[in-house]
């Protein structure tokens, strides 16, 4: 089960209709295997300079100019479900999520890519082969200090995290200095990992 498979059983189950990708890369890879009426994609196409891209640009500036009525939407519009795969350090993570949550519909959902590095090499902010940067540091925050979420991640495909407006017990504040050994060690615990079969018991349809 990837990314794909997760985000168009999330779609089927609530009957989402609006669809925001953060970090399109190739329009292929995800982008074009979403079913939904709805779908936008923002990159800014420093990797793929001839891909084609709804908004090229970097998220921050897209969600400022959503807020600013740069865009064909409205100040205040919100996304059914939203794809977080766009720069994979922490502190932009971050700010995703945030932005990601400011514009989600009730009942809408998150989803992030990237959360569980298998190993180390994955899991730095320097890109060497495999890479699933500092993705993990941002989600484990939000599992950290945030109990109005509810946040569960499917241990496949690198870790695909789900976060929805909810609760949730909070994971130990056990690695304040997020070494990945650590987090490898304990990462069922601080991303709430579910297996592909619990996730579809735990959003049937």
């Amino acid at each position: 089960m990837n990314r794909v498979d997760i985000i168009n059983h999330l779609i089927q189950k609530y009957g989402y209709k609006k669809y925001l990708e953060i970090g399109v890369y190739r329009n292929s890879d995800c982008l074009d295997k979403i079913n939904i009426e709805n779908k936008v994609g923002v990159d800014p196409g420093y990797e793929n300079p001839n891909e084609r891209y709804d908004y090229r640009m970097e998220s921050d500036e897209f969600f400022v100019q959503v807020r600013s009525g740069q865009t064909e939407f409205a100040k205040d519009h919100k996304w059914d479900i939203i794809f977080i795969d766009g720069l994979h350090l922490a502190d932009q993570v971050h700010r995703d999520i945030l932005n990601s949550l400011e514009h989600l519909e009730q009942g809408g959902t998150i989803v992030m890519h990237d959360c569980c590095p298998p190993h180390e090499n994955a899991s730095r902010e320097v890109h060497t082969g495999l890479w699933c940067g500092t993705t993990w540091k941002a989600y484990m925050w939000f599992r950290n200090n945030r109990p109005d979420l509810f946040m569960t991640c499917v241990d496949d495909d690198f870790g695909v995290g789900i976060i929805q407006r909810g609760k949730q017990e909070l994971a130990p504040n056990t690695n304040p200095m997020y070494e990945y050994n650590n987090f490898f060690a304990n990462r069922s615990e601080y991303l709430n990992m579910i297996t592909p079969e619990q996730f579809l018991n735990m959003f049937p349809q």
